[in-house]
């Protein structure tokens, strides 16, 4: 019986010690805002302990801004009822509207954010109080008490100043009832200013408290399995109110971490795609140097249309055997390569304003593909863009194929020549590159 009261009053301990933490945690969030801190509501923290004791954490499907499963509604055990949040705090008491949200105990808030909109509700400007309880799991049902008579004017947008993951899956905008119509933007920057890239779905608002909306970009459903760029700057913005927000940057552990050899790549084929990749210019070597840890090469025989080399959007690349024959085939190398830079360097937008960049040479035309399967009477259609861009790489990073030095001669089997200068070329990937935007598969 002592031992398992003291171990009950350990328990109790650490979840209490915990409880402080999770308040802490969100009051810091606010005051970053310059919005004041909060204490515990009793009457609301009565409510999160009753949805506590029968919350199912990962109710929602992974795709959700909310993981929460009892916050709109749940089945009261002391009443043996369906109840709502609302009716409840009332019922204790409580004045004011209250929301809720559910947060993994093993994130701090900002990492919460970045998996789920719903814990925005807060960081609401009218919220007075806080409510926390400890559910199963490892997880916290934590809500704000808000004042609807209080003034809110100017949205909440998260991230705002802080430095988040790549892998962040939401950005979002607690939004006052006042800007009914205003969407929530997301935007980088390009050549020198903000440009939009994302905007938020009326359909995908949540309810926050008291009239607010929650308006979230989910930007895994935007671009399936790509993520934010490493070490880039974004921006956020409702109507007036914006922000800005930066990535973390690229590992060193990444950038060393070198291309992963299939064991069909010889010793000697490693050496000559190293050493024509230490031939190419500073840039190339430095975006190979990125991305190399995230491609696999092959060797193997590579019998589609008759290339000699295939890379795909998951970063595996394969060289056909002839690549390596007598004198080698490096512009084939450079070629793949620039593959993978436009998978993994480039987003749609930014691969749209480089092909935009592309299409102003005075050389530009469809170049059509003879490869493409084309009925009696019908038109041959051009080579897709992605293939221009991976040529475009190869005579930039060749340093055999400088256009200032062969006269534009062409030397690509899609029939395109150098279409820039070297310079102009890596000009446009200085301006639009960044390392890891996951993979640009609208970039054809």
């Amino acid at each position: 019986m002592l031992v398992f009261a003291a171990a009950s009053l350990a328990s109790s301990a650490a979840s209490a010690a915990s409880q402080v933490a999770v308040v802490n945690d969100v009051n810091r969030m606010r005051e970053a805002r310059g919005l004041p801190s909060l204490p515990i509501d009793p009457a609301a923290t009565k409510v999160a302990e009753e949805m506590a004791a029968v919350t199912q954490p990962f109710a929602a499907h992974a795709g959700s801004s909310s993981i929460c499963d009892v916050c709109q509604g749940y089945f009261s055990q002391a009443l043996g009822a369906q109840v709502w949040p609302q009716q409840r705090f009332v019922a204790f008491g409580g004045q004011g509207e209250v929301a809720f949200a559910e947060l993994s105990g093993s994130r701090s808030l900002a990492e919460n954010l970045g998996a789920q909109s719903a814990p925005l509700v807060l960081l609401d400007p009218r919220a007075r109080a806080l409510a926390v309880a400890t559910a199963r799991y490892g997880y916290w049902i934590v809500g704000a008490v808000v004042d609807p008579e209080a003034p809110f004017t100017k949205p909440v947008l998260w991230p705002a100043g802080e430095r988040v993951a790549v892998g962040t899956r939401f950005v979002s905008a607690l939004v006052p009832p006042s800007l009914p119509r205003d969407r929530l933007t997301l935007r980088t920057r390009r050549a020198g200013r903000f440009v939009q890239i994302a905007r938020s779905s009326y359909a995908r608002d949540a309810a926050g408290a008291a009239g607010a909306r929650i308006a979230t970009i989910a930007l895994g459903r935007l671009w399936p399995g790509r993520q934010l760029a490493y070490g880039t700057t974004y921006g956020l913005a409702v109507g007036d109110t914006r922000a800005a927000f930066r990535t973390v940057p690229l590992s060193s552990w990444m950038v060393d971490d070198g291309f992963r050899w299939d064991r069909s790549v010889s010793q000697r084929d490693r050496d000559f795609v190293r050493r024509w990749i230490a031939r190419g210019p500073r840039l190339f070597r430095r975006i190979v140097a990125q991305l190399d840890g995230a491609i696999t090469i092959r060797v193997a025989p590579v019998v589609q249309y008759g290339e000699l080399g295939h890379a795909a959007e998951n970063g595996v690349v394969v060289f056909d055997p002839s690549v390596f024959r007598g004198a080698g085939l490096p512009d084939v190398v450079y070629h793949e390569l620039g593959h993978e830079i436009n998978y993994f360097g480039l987003d749609p937008a930014h691969f749209t304003a480089v092909a935009r960049g592309l299409h102003q040479s005075p050389r530009w035309r469809c170049f059509p593909d003879w490869s493409a399967f084309v009925p009696v009477g019908g038109d041959r259609p051009c080579v897709l863009m992605m293939e221009v861009f991976a040529d475009q790489v190869a005579y930039w990073a060749d340093p055999r194929a400088d256009p200032s030095r062969h006269g534009g001669r062409t030397v690509s089997g899609y029939g395109d020549p150098p279409l820039l200068s070297g310079s102009q070329f890596e000009a446009l990937l200085r301006r639009y590159y960044a390392p890891y935007r996951l993979p640009a598969s609208a970039n054809s």
